[in-house]
């Protein structure tokens, strides 16, 4: 058989114009659909997810003030002693706000009180003493602390005090130190896997003046320096100057930190580290929440036109919406980011569409200044610390660039809140001081920095600040109670938000995981997610696990 004739067909002149009424009606309908959702995306205070945000905030704000209260001496945990309790002391700061996150119960002495301290009398919940800023090696007695140590109550310093306070005091057998060498200026330094989540750190550049001490061999050090600025390296890790060790005396543990770290906004995930040392394997509720800001886009104040158009053949605006934004975006979605940016620019201005549109498309949110209801506050003011009652958005590290003592401090925050917040200014692109601020090199260095953290806290879902802010008020407000009972942890929630998060800390395998999802995050530690209120976790047996300590 011969194949069949194509069929020809005539469009007649009504069908026609029947045809071309219902193409316009199609254009007409999706113009008017695309008009309705760039509206309501344009209100100032709505986040992309469709008014979530302001009710929850504004109910979660005000719920603040119950936040419960871990300072307390019922079934308390861990006696804090400091010289003062001020807002103005970082390292207290720091250890409280650690404490309160990781639901664990204290109460807080005063070192010109601590005297009166009766280690007798502590309850037996009292699993620890928290010395901050004993810099002369007075905070204890020595016959409180034979004490604490016939009772088997760990002792932590968060600051080692000084050579001349540990020799008047006799401290050097109970922090395991066999000789002291003098102040050294060190260079470098790394923390062993069981500090922060992801592993080994290691940061090269960072300088460091610490007491260079010798340890006896009942220690275990977690964190020593790597040179010093005028010194050779070393060939032997044990030739190393430690930063952070722990010292086995009987059956307490004592640990150290050598130097300030708490004093400089990074000793939250130290202090993390030692306490799930302390228990072994142990569980501790984090919001989860990876947030990358960009501040001032698009900006409109006062730019560099003259730079803008000698290095991007363009003005300031026109960088923004043909070379900025695109590439913003490509970084966006090549590492699964969910962005938030923040404008002082007009929201009739018409270029705002392109950006509107380019956000909408991330799933992020476009969010102008003046009608802001999250802030992003630099963690270094006080009133952007982590642990507030305000729906703010503590910025742990910003900028383009990767440096080591932003990194101390990310990882530190990240191991202990489950939060990572990144914020970057436009306004030193677009309005830049020198030529050094070129795109073209900025953001290399911008998605190496990214990459290099991203990795460690992949698990830590990608957030608009927003949602962050709404997940770190439910995790202020939450109330899990756990219990363990051999190789199980049991968690029941009071206050449950819509989802919870925790770390668990253990070197053991997760063998059943009832009404929860893990993921591994690193060796040793599992990220665990709930809608439930009730989860029960069953570990491998202990036997089952060689351990290295002693």
């Amino acid at each position: 058989m011969g194949k069949k004739p194509k069929k020809h067909y005539r469009l007649q002149k009504k069908h026609f114009f029947a045809v071309t009424a219902e193409i316009i009606f199609l254009f007409l309908v999706f113009q008017l659909i695309g008009n309705f959702t760039f509206v309501e995306f344009r209100n100032p205070s709505a986040s992309l997810k469709e008014k979530m945000g302001d009710e929850n905030l504004i109910e979660l704000a005000e719920k603040m003030d119950a936040v419960p209260d871990y300072e307390t001496d019922e079934r308390m945990e861990y006696v804090v002693i400091s010289k003062d309790f001020s807002e103005e002391s970082m390292e207290v700061s720091s250890v409280l706000e650690t404490l309160e996150g990781m639901k664990l119960t204290h109460e807080c002495v005063l070192m010109s009180e601590a005297e009166n301290l009766k280690i007798c009398s502590l309850p037996d919940t009292v699993r620890g003493i928290i010395i901050c800023g004993d810099t002369e090696g007075v905070a204890l007695s020595k016959e409180q602390r034979e004490a604490l140590i016939g009772r088997g109550i760990h002792i932590i310093y968060t600051q080692m005090p000084g050579a001349e306070g540990i020799r008047e005091s006799h401290l050097e057998s109970l922090l395991g130190i066999r000789k002291m060498n003098g102040i050294l200026k060190q260079k470098g330094m790394r923390f062993t896997d069981e500090v922060f989540l992801g592993g080994i750190l290691d940061l090269e550049e960072i300088e460091y003046p610490l007491e260079d001490v010798e340890l006896e061999a009942t220690c275990k050090v977690y964190a020593y320096g790597l040179k010093g600025l005028d010194g050779e390296e070393v060939e032997r890790n044990e030739d190393l100057p430690p930063i952070m060790w722990r010292n086995r005396v009987g059956q307490s543990k004592v640990f150290v930190v050598n130097g300030k770290f708490f004093e400089e906004n990074k000793g939250y995930g130290i202090l993390t580290a030692i306490l799930t040392q302390i228990y072994g394997d142990y569980l501790y509720p984090v919001a989860n929440a990876s947030v990358m800001i960009y501040d001032s886009i698009p900006y409109k104040g006062v730019a560099n036109e003259d730079m803008m158009k000698a290095l991007y053949s363009r003005d300031s605006l026109r960088f923004q919406t043909d070379i900025l934004m695109p590439n913003l975006v490509s970084i966006c979605k090549r590492l699964d980011i969910v962005p938030t940016f923040y404008t002082s620019a007009d929201s009739t201005m018409p270029e705002m569409d392109y950006f509107a549109r380019s956000v909408l498309d991330l799933k992020g949110e476009l969010i102008y200044l003046e009608n802001a209801s999250v802030k992003a506050i630099d963690i270094s003011n006080p009133e952007g610390r982590i642990w507030n009652k305000y729906p703010d958005i503590p910025v742990i590290v910003s900028g383009f660039k990767k440096n080591d003592d932003d990194m101390t401090k990310l990882y530190s925050i990240g191991s202990t809140f489950g939060v990572v917040v990144h914020k970057v200014d436009v306004s030193e692109i677009v309005n830049p001081e020198n030529e050094e601020m070129n795109w073209v090199t900025v953001s290399k260095d911008y998605s190496e920095y990214i990459a290099y953290y991203k990795e460690d806290f992949a698990s830590f879902e990608s957030v608009t600040a927003q949602e962050a802010s709404i997940r770190y008020m439910e995790y202020m407000l939450m109330e899990p109670c756990i219990s363990y009972d051999g190789n199980d942890i049991v968690v029941d929630i009071e206050n449950m938000p819509q989802k919870a998060s925790f770390i668990l800390r253990t070197e053991k395998e997760i063998i059943e995981a009832e009404n929860c999802k893990y993921t591994k995050l690193c060796k040793g530690a599992y990220l665990i997610e709930t809608q439930q209120d009730h989860i029960h976790i069953s570990l491998e047996d202990e036997n089952a696990v060689f351990r290295g300590d002693f």
